[in-house]
C-alpha cells in the first residue's frame, strides 16, 4: 500500500493503565490484549495494523497476567533479520540507548539473547512484540516481510524513506518489550497509531533524519520503570555514518584576471564505497547552504542552491560563471549526508573565449562554394565565420552591425561548413562564440582551392558474386577535403571519365568488419573491374586504381 500525506501504522491501544488480563483458559501461547480504540478514521492508503502487542502466557497456576519489567540493565537481542532490516533494528534500538534510561539494549548472539528480533508473516505489515518480560520463547518481537519492500506500506518511496519508517516501527515495538503500552496521543511513539507522514520524522538537512524518536513522555514512563536520567537523544541524527574529510581543499579562481572558479581537494584515504564529493554553489555572497524540509518528507537543499557530486578522484572542479558566488565543498555518504562544507565566496570575471584554432579550404560541390573549415574549439563553444573577397577582409573585432545568429558554421564530419558562398578566392575571418554570446577576437585565413588528389592504395579486394559485392582495404582519405568513388564494370579505368558518373558509387565502410565493400549488378558485369577513385570537392578526381578479382 502506498502513503500518502499522512503514513502512519496502527498499533494497539491498550486503554488507559494494563495491570492484568484475565484470559478464559491457560494457553501455551501468548495472549492477544483488547481490541484497539481507534483515535482517528484510517485514510484509504493508510496501513490499520489492528493489534501489534500481546501479553505472554499466565504463570503456571496462575490466572492473571501480570506486565513485568525486564530484569539488570541490559536488554540482550539478537536479530535474525535480513540485510535490508539491519539498519531499522540497529536505530530502533540506539533510539532507546540514547535516552539516559537505565536498561540498555545491545546485539547479542542468539544463545545469549534475552530477545529475539525477526522477520515473520505476522499477517498485516507493521510489526508485533510482546508486552513486557516473558518466559524465553515469548520474548520476541516480529516485523512484517513487507515493511521493507516496495510493494508493502513504503510503496511509492525511496529506500531511506522505508529505512527511518521502519525504525520507527520497531522502536515502538522494543517499546511494547519494554512493558509499556499504548496510549492515545497523536506522534508520539507509543501511541496507537504512528502518524509518521504527519509528524516529525526528518530534519531540514538532506541525509540526516529525527533520531528523537522516544519523547518525553513515553521516556518518563520507561523511567519510572528501569530508574535513570530522562536525557532526550538528539534531534539530528546521519542516516549512515559520515565520510572522512576532504583534506587540502583549495576555493579560488577570477579576481582582475578573470577566469573560472577551481576547487581542488585531496580525498581521504579509507572512504566507504559509494563516498563522494559534493560542491554546493549558490549566486551572490551568502555562504549558507542550510536544507529545508518539514518534518514529514526527507530535506532538501532550497532551490537556489545547486549541488554536484563528483567522484573522489574528480579533483580539481571548474566553474565558469561571471558574477558573485559561494561554493561549498564537502564529503558525503550515499544518503547525502556529510559535514559541515568549506566554504568561499568569490567574484567570478567571466573572459571572452580566446582566438579559434582554424585552417580553412574552400571547395565547390555540385556548382555551390563550400568553404571547410577545420577548428578547435573548447566544449560550450561554437564557429563564426564572416566571408568577404580577397583583400576586403572583415574586422578581428566582430562588427555590430552583423547579428551572429546569422554566421553560425554547421558542424559536419569533423569539419565546419559554410554552404552557399559565392565568392570564388575569399578572405575568411573566424571567430568563436561561449553560450552568454560573448565572441573572440578575430583570424584571419585566405581560402584556397581543395588540394589535388592522390591515387588510392588498393588492397586484398575480395569478390563476392553471391552478394553481388567487392570487398577491399584502402587508405581512407581526409572526409573533410576527399571522397572515394568506386566504379565496379567489365572494363578497368586507371584514369577518370565523366561518363563513369553513371556507373560510379561511393563505397561503404563496415566497421564491424573492418572492409569497405562497393556493390554491382551481375546481370549487367559479369567479369567486374573494381576501379578505385579519390574526388576532391572541386570535382577533381585522382588517378584510379584498379584490380579485377
Amino acid at each position: 500500500m502506498r502513503p500518502t500525506s499522512r503514513i502512519f501504522v496502527a498499533a494497539l491501544l491498550l486503554g488507559g493503565v494494563l495491570a492484568a488480563v484475565q484470559p478464559t483458559a491457560r494457553s501455551a501461547e501468548p495472549t492477544p490484549t483488547s481490541p484497539p480504540v481507534a483515535t482517528a478514521d484510517p485514510g484509504p492508503h493508510d496501513v490499520d495494523l489492528g493489534r501489534d502487542a500481546v501479553l505472554p502466557p499466565a504463570p503456571p497456576g496462575k490466572a492473571r497476567v501480570r506486565i513485568r519489567k525486564y530484569p539488570g540493565k541490559v536488554i540482550r537481542y539478537w536479530a535474525n533479520v535480513p540485510k535490508s532490516y539491519r539498519w531499522a533494528v540497529k536505530e530502533a534500538a540506539a533510539a532507546w540507548n540514547r535516552t539516559g534510561l537505565d536498561m540498555t539494549f545491545k546485539p547479542s548472539s542468539r544463545a545469549r539473547s534475552d530477545l529475539t528480533i525477526e522477520v515473520d508473516n505476522i499477517g498485516f505489515e507493521g510489526g508485533l512484540a510482546t508486552l513486557g518480560y516473558a518466559p524465553r520463547r515469548y520474548r520476541w518481537v516480529k516485523l512484517s516481510p513487507g515493511m521493507m519492500g516496495p510493494g508493502g506500506f513504503g510503496g511509492g518511496m525511496s529506500l531511506d524513506e522505508r529505512r527511518v519508517y521502519t525504525m520507527h516501527i520497531a522502536a515502538h515495538e522494543l517499546g511494547h518489550t519494554l512493558g509499556l503500552d499504548h496510549r492515545s496521543v497523536q506522534c508520539g511513539l507509543m501511541g496507537p497509531i504512528l502518524w509518521i507522514g504527519d509528524c516529525k520524522a526528518w530534519t531540514a538537512e538532506p541525509g540526516y533524519f529525527h533520531c528523537q524518536v522516544v519523547d518525553a513522555t513515553d521516556l518518563g514512563r520507561a523511567v519510572r520503570l528501569y530508574g535513570g536520567r530522562r536525557t532526550l537523544a538528539p534531534e539530528s541524527c546521519p542516516l549512515d555514518k559520515l565520510p572522512p574529510p576532504l583534506s587540502d581543499v583549495t576555493i579560488e579562481g577570477s579576481g582582475p584576471t578573470g577566469g573560472p572558479a577551481r576547487i581542488s581537494w585531496v580525498p581521504p584515504a579509507g572512504a566507504s564505497p559509494g563516498t563522494e564529493v559534493q560542491v554546493l554553489r549558490r549566486a551572490g555572497t551568502s555562504c549558507e547552504f542550510v536544507g529545508v524540509g518539514n518534518g514529514t518528507a526527507p530535506g532538501r537543499f532550497p532551490a537556489a542552491v545547486n549541488v554536484t557530486r563528483l567522484p573522489l578522484d574528480s579533483s580539481p572542479y571548474t566553474f565558469p560563471g561571471d558574477g558573485d558566488f559561494c561554493f561549498g565543498v564537502r564529503t558525503v555518504n550515499t544518503s547525502g549526508a556529510g559535514a559541515g562544507p568549506v566554504k568561499k565566496a568569490l567574484t567570478l570575471q567571466a573572459l571572452p573565449p580566446s582566438e579559434p584554432d582554424a585552417t580553412s579550404v574552400l571547395h565547390t560541390v555540385e556548382g555551390y562554394y563550400r568553404l571547410t573549415l577545420g577548428a578547435t574549439l573548447p566544449e560550450g563553444q561554437d564557429l563564426l565565420a564572416l566571408v568577404r573577397p580577397t583583400g576586403q577582409c572583415a574586422p578581428l573585432t566582430w562588427p555590430t552591425e552583423e547579428d551572429p545568429d546569422d554566421h553560425y558554421a554547421s558542424f559536419f564530419d569533423d569539419a565546419y561548413e559554410i554552404w552557399d558562398e559565392d565568392v570564388d578566392q575569399a578572405c575568411v575571418t573566424v571567430y568563436a562564440i561561449d553560450g552568454r554570446g560573448r565572441i573572440s577576437p578575430g583570424v584571419q585565413l585566405q581560402a584556397a582551392a581543395a588540394p589535388t588528389p592522390s591515387k588510392p592504395d588498393l588492397r586484398d579486394v575480395q569478390l563476392r558474386p553471391d552478394d553481388e559485392e567487392i570487398r577491399f582495404h584502402t587508405t581512407a582519405p581526409d572526409p573533410s577535403r576527399f571522397e572515394l568513388v568506386a566504379v565496379v564494370a567489365e572494363t578497368c579505368h586507371p584514369t577518370w571519365d565523366e561518363d563513369l558518373r553513371w556507373d560510379s558509387d561511393v563505397p561503404w565502410y563496415d566497421e564491424e568488419s573492418g572492409w569497405w565493400r562497393a556493390w554491382y549488378d551481375s546481370y549487367d558485369v559479369s567479369d567486374p573491374c573494381l576501379s578505385l577513385f579519390v574526388r576532391n570537392a572541386d570535382d577533381v578526381y585522382s588517378a584510379g586504381a584498379t584490380v579485377r578479382p
